[in-house]
């Protein structure tokens, strides 16, 4: 088999603890409040955007052994492409927690930032 593209792997590997501990804190204490809101579509995004790289550390080799008939460039082509997809979500969702969180600040203190 032919050397697999290292920044897929260390992208899959270096983030999972991180969104094991992300994911993990958000749903454990998660409570709606009035003072700020949340989508449905924002609650539903943040598990899905942080684990959308956990199949990237076993998804090369296998389309590299399954799918002979794709090149190799192809291949990490369209894995990079899903790796943007992945950090580009979770970009959007880390942005709506900050602005809701900002939010709540402001309205905890009784005052705009």
């Amino acid at each position: 088999m032919r050397r697999p593209a290292a920044d897929i792997f260390v992208a899959g590997f270096a983030q999972s603890i991180p969104t094991m501990f992300l994911v993990g804190a958000w749903m454990s204490t998660y409570r709606p409040s009035k003072l700020y809101t949340l989508s449905p579509a924002n609650q539903a995004t943040l598990p899905i955007a942080f684990f959308l790289n956990a199949p990237l550390i076993v998804l090369q080799p296998l389309v590299v052994s399954y799918l002979p008939s794709l090149s190799f460039g192809a291949v990490n082509a369209s894995l990079h492409a899903w790796l943007t997809v992945a950090w580009f979500s979770q970009s959007l969702v880390l942005s709506a927690y900050c602005t809701a969180f900002d939010a709540f600040m402001s309205a905890r203190d009784g005052k705009r930032r």
